[in-house]
């Protein structure tokens, strides 16, 4: 079990126990899933089957914690991909390309020596018909459960562009399914009687900016919007173009 005191609380939350004692059990929730995955590999291995398998394991976006799961930024969409491939091929590798999970069926279907439909949204990033490298990742949100809402984002390992259409909304949404979560509900409630401060304010501002851009390098937590700031002039025309662009490729629904 992961003992409370020793987890690390983002910037972007008041330093509060329910805090430490959520986040603790989502760590302890992982330590879980590991050891069920050790029983499948063991499995597969006690099968003769674990040198003539490839292995890919990824997560959900995230769990039910404020600003994580159901956020277009980089708190919300980074989450970790690992490959075994048989033989132990390319073992202890850490390839820092950008990756989308769209692109893990037409990996596979690579992989298999099948090409990838022209129509599908993925590329493949391994196999005999792997792609070039991906320059941004997008993200969009639009609905969740009760709550709507409408933001993109672009992504590039280094910033994070996030694009707001319905600014008069408040970052963090109301969600009856969240609110279950002692530690949300707190924070909120700290908010509604102005007890919050700082970076752990940030994420409960009323209505939005029409735009977002963080620099991961220096502020990993997002809390420090650049957007408005004239030394980032051309890389926001940048994501503009890349995101107006990947909307008409899509066909983005969003506005309907």
């Amino acid at each position: 079990m992961t003992r409370a005191s020793a987890v690390k609380i983002p910037d972007y939350y008041a330093d509060i126990p329910e805090g430490r004692k959520d986040i603790a059990r989502k760590y302890s929730n992982i330590e879980e899933m590991d050891r069920q995955l050790g029983e499948l590999i063991s499995k597969l291995e006690d099968d003769d089957l674990l040198d003539t398998t490839i292995i890919m394991f990824w997560s959900d976006h995230g769990g039910n914690l404020l600003r994580q799961k159901r956020a277009v930024g980089n708190s919300g969409l980074n989450v970790p991909l690992i490959i075994r491939y048989p033989d132990k091929k390319m073992a202890g590798m850490v390839d820092d390309r950008i990756v989308s999970l769209m692109d893990l069926g037409p990996t596979v279907l690579s992989l298999l020596k099948i090409k990838p439909p022209d129509n599908y949204d993925g590329k493949a990033f391994a196999g005999i018909y792997e792609e070039s490298k991906r320059k941004y990742a997008f993200g969009s949100a639009d609905r969740f459960d009760e709550a709507v809402d409408m933001q993109r984002s672009v992504l590039d390992g280094r910033f994070v562009y996030i694009k707001n259409f319905m600014t008069d909304l408040p970052l963090i949404y109301r969600n009856k399914y969240r609110e279950q979560i002692k530690m949300n509900a707190k924070l909120i409630e700290m908010n509604r009687k102005k007890e919050l401060d700082g970076d752990a304010s940030y994420i409960f501002m009323d209505s939005k900016p029409k735009e977002e851009l963080y620099d991961l390098e220096s502020d990993p937590y997002e809390v420090n919007n650049l957007a408005s700031n004239p030394k980032y002039k051309e890389r926001l025309s940048e994501y503009r173009k890349a995101l107006s662009g990947w909307q008409i490729e899509i066909s983005d629904k969003g506005f309907i």
